[in-house]
């Protein structure tokens, strides 16, 4: 991961740390105005709330507890968004892999509402305090099992950019269905704790003749849901932000190291500057934070990262931005801003292309050897091999240490007793286990999710350069343009026909596939509607050349 990339992440996650910590004292705030609030005399009830939570060393403490919690889970968050997707041969194999995870967030969410619970029970009479831990559990596990369940999610690309503060107003809302969501559980969890308590009337009684306990623990469930729920939002809010793109060469990104002391600094000067109504121009900025969409498109080690950084590319080459990549500044650099990302992007291209190959060509392989199974009762058509690698072992007496044979032992009993075990129940065997072939083709499709922002980023370039361009730095490329569309629509359309081919019932592409084919052909179509008069004078290979051709037929 590039150095600044790592700077802007960490910056980043401090940022929506420092936001939720100050969500966890408004949700307390509000939380002792409910229960400290007096009709009679209300101007003692904002001291009383500033003394148990600012000068509170419980408060505090529990906060500490709180903010921990809610960093592991927050980090958690980090690495599902950020982690590329992996292959999974079988169902089986992904409910291993993803167990820890499934598990490590239950553990993270469960220590934020349960340490929550606690700080408010402190608050209240010390008899209902277990009542209280029990909301919070309840409120973990419902929040886990509506938000997250059995699937893992990244954050959302934004659909609308709006200012932090304002996206956090929007937020709000999430209290609302928060208490709607509440509701139920909290009544539930009412009528079964106190008659268990106590005597099953006295319960019933204490129930109905005090409503402020269910109101409370109604609030205490609603403000744990309503944390958690903004919390989430608010590291997808921070994470997502816009990022602050430039056009600089990588030799040029030579600016100061990033630290969060500098960016204070300089975030102190700026506002006094806005105070003292002097132009913010004026100043030289100490610091930059500033990336290359170069460096932003070669992240190769951070899917959600680099998906981010090619809906901002094609957000920005729809702009203004676009135009310093055709600046000319002196004869030797006319293109070294177009060059060097025309080089990031071929390589990206390139390397999805390589890797659909690599699965396409495995499909008549398959479906040959399909083909030549033999049947019982027909002479096989496949001369006999030797034994297998498997079965050579164990015919050959074993020469290892009594170590490994330990461990070959333990390893020969276990998948025999987990095969018994799932072999009595057959459908669940079968479903667990059963192996899909198309799992390499859908982990290529889910890693070449990006292009869906990059192809159409490369054809804004070229479409606006028609009239924009003086110096006609993109013309040169632009049979390359027409040949990458073509190849990619090529290798998707193969992709279609792969289930058919197999014959699998079960065997269906991921959403990926069918928005890349969305994206390339608009981009053809916007190729084809911008340079179709002068495809003559563009391309010069043949075969491109009829092939364009038949489509602008196709099109008129």
């Amino acid at each position: 991961v590039p150095h600044k990339i790592h700077k802007l992440l960490q910056y980043r996650f401090v940022l929506a740390f420092i936001l939720g910590f100050l969500l966890d004292y408004l949700m307390l705030g509000i939380f002792l105005g409910f229960e400290l609030i007096e009709v009679r005399r209300p101007w003692n009830s904002p001291a009383k709330v500033l003394q148990s939570t600012m000068f509170s060393l419980y408060a505090t403490a529990m906060m500490v507890i709180i903010r921990v919690g809610m960093a592991g889970y927050g980090l958690i968050l980090c690495h599902m968004h950020y982690t590329y997707p992996r292959c999974y041969g079988s169902k089986m194999k992904r409910i291993v892999y993803e167990f820890p995870i499934h598990f490590s967030l239950l553990c993270t969410i469960l220590s934020v509402s349960i340490a929550s619970s606690w700080l408010y029970a402190y608050f209240v009479d010390p008899a209902e305090g277990h009542y209280y831990q029990l909301l919070g559990c309840a409120s973990g596990i419902i929040y886990f099992s509506t938000q997250h369940g059995l699937t893992l999610q990244r954050f959302p690309l934004p659909i609308v950019r709006f200012g932090l503060f304002e996206s956090i107003l929007h937020m709000w809302p999430l209290l609302n269905s928060s208490q709607i969501d509440a509701l139920k559980p909290t009544l539930i969890l009412t009528m079964i704790f106190w008659p268990c308590m106590e005597n099953i009337f006295n319960g019933l009684k204490r129930v109905v003749l005090e409503p402020r306990i269910f109101l409370r623990g109604w609030l205490v469930n609603s403000l744990i849901l309503a944390k958690l729920n903004m919390s989430q939002e608010l590291f997808g809010l921070v994470m997502q932000r816009q990022l602050p793109l430039t056009i600089e060469l990588r030799c040029q990104d030579t600016g100061k190291d990033i630290c969060l002391q500098s960016m204070i600094e300089e975030y102190i000067k700026h506002l006094l500057c806005k105070i003292k109504k002097q132009p913010v121009d004026e100043m030289k900025p100490s610091y930059r934070l500033f990336l290359p969409i170069s460096i932003a498109l070669d992240s190769t080690h951070l899917y959600g990262f680099r998906m981010l950084a090619a809906r901002e590319f094609y957000a920005e080459m729809s702009g203004s931005l676009w135009i310093k990549l055709f600046d000319l500044e002196d004869m030797r650099n006319t293109s070294a801003y177009w060059e060097e990302l025309r080089e990031v992007l071929h390589k990206i291209i390139n390397d999805f292309l390589v890797k659909m190959d690599s699965c396409l060509d495995t499909g008549p392989r398959a479906q040959i050897c399909d083909l030549l199974k033999r049947p019982k009762g027909i002479r096989s058509l496949i001369k006999p091999q030797g034994l297998c690698y498997c079965q050579l072992k164990r015919q050959t007496p074993r020469t290892s240490s009594l170590i490994c044979s330990l461990k070959d032992y333990f390893s020969e009993r276990f998948h025999f007793f987990t095969g018994n075990f799932f072999k009595s129940f057959p459908n669940l065997y079968d479903s667990l286990f059963e192996i899909d072939e198309l799992a390499k083709l859908n982990h290529v499709l889910q890693c070449g999710e990006p292009l869906v922002w990059i192809l159409q980023g490369l054809v804004c370039i070229c479409a606006r350069s028609l009239k924009e361009d003086r110096f006609g730095i993109v013309q040169r490329d632009l049979p390359w343009v027409f040949e990458v569309l073509i190849n990619v629509e090529g290798k998707l359309m193969a992709a279609a026909e792969v289930p058919v081919q197999t014959e699998r019932g079960n065997g269906k592409l991921c959403p990926s596939h069918k928005l890349l084919m969305l994206a390339t052909n608009r981009c053809l179509f916007r190729m084809l509607k911008t340079f179709g008069p002068h495809l003559d004078f563009i391309v010069t290979e043949q075969t491109l050349w009829e092939n364009l051709n038949r489509r602008m037929e196709n099109l008129n």
